[in-house]
């Protein structure tokens, strides 16, 4: 049984899918299982004709990511679980397994694809390059 779990979103449906191989994993030791539910948000500079708005860019990008996730933590916690939420800034597939190196998580659940661009398919996905990098065990959901 594990009980410290890294899942991370994208709200895609290979993410959403994710989650119910989570809520699998939990069944009947929901009390002990303990998931993040991790968003990762690619850096991002604003153009320079938006120079003049008085936007605070990194604050829209947390309120986003909290967005994204939540939906995850609204079913693992219907069901029991005890999840948190996390929100980062960064290149995804470094930021998850920093994340997991860091916070001594036991198994990442990632879903196979996301919400990624075409480069992925050029440069590999997320979940290939955690699987490949991270400190524990990955489960790769279909």
């Amino acid at each position: 049984m594990y009980e410290r779990i890294l899942l991370p979103y994208d709200g895609s449906m290979h993410a959403r899918r994710a989650i119910d191989a989570v809520l699998k994993l939990c069944e009947g030791q929901e009390e002990q299982c303990r998931v993040t539910v991790m968003y990762v948000l690619e850096p991002y500079t604003p153009p320079p004709e938006a120079a003049f708005l008085d936007v605070d860019w990194n604050a829209q990008a947390e309120r986003s990511g909290q967005t994204i996730v939540a939906d995850a933590l609204a079913a693992l916690r219907e069901r029991g679980v005890k999840a948190e939420a996390l929100v980062a800034v960064g290149n995804p597939a470094q930021e998850i397994v920093q994340t997991a190196k860091h916070g001594d998580y036991e198994l990442i659940v990632i879903g196979r694809r996301g919400l990624g661009t075409f480069g992925e398919l050029v440069l590999g996905s997320v979940s290939h390059k955690v699987l490949h990098l991270a400190p524990c065990p990955v489960l790769v959901v279909r």
